[in-house]
């Protein structure tokens, strides 16, 4: 009967961490230099959703002038930060059956030539935890884990 209990037990606690996800952002030492060489920190977001084509199709502008407008009902929460540069922080715990999917905007001091959008669909999150690195050339999901990420949603720049 313990043998029982402690299977149940076991298993309860491993369906809790995998229903949850926690975002983390790091971020590179050069990630972001501004006009004079030096180093900076980003500011970024990073939105909850339902859906991710209109995230997608958003400009720069539109999400920090109107983000509510352009996102409509797909926008559940969003958050800022700012994170300097070699640095990491946890942005945030989702729990995966509330969200459909995360994506995060990057604003560099220089925008040019850089991914600024990433997004995943929070199912495609394996295990309990993403990692979104910032680099000089953008955003890009990453993982502990080889194979720890099934799919990116938004490519190229």
């Amino acid at each position: 009967m313990k043998k029982i209990s402690l299977l149940i037990f076991i298993f309860i606690i491993m369906y809790g961490c995998s229903s949850t996800a926690v975002i983390t952002m790091i971020n590179d030492k050069n990630s972001n230099p501004n006009y004079h060489g030096d180093n900076v920190p980003v500011t970024l977001k990073l939105y909850k959703l339902n859906g991710v084509e209109r995230f997608k199709e958003a400009s720069v502008l539109d999400l920090n002038t109107r983000e509510d407008a352009v996102l409509g009902k797909d926008m559940i929460d969003v958050s800022r930060m700012q994170i300097a540069p070699n640095d990491a922080k946890v942005m945030a715990t989702i729990k995966k059956k509330d969200v459909g999917y995360i994506g995060v905007l990057v604003m560099y001091a220089n925008m040019q030539n850089k991914k600024i959008k990433s997004a995943i669909r929070s199912k495609d999150i394996s295990g309990d935890n993403v990692t979104f690195t910032i680099s000089s050339e953008g955003v890009f999901i990453t993982g502990k884990k080889k194979g720890n990420i099934k799919k990116e949603l938004i490519n190229g720049k």
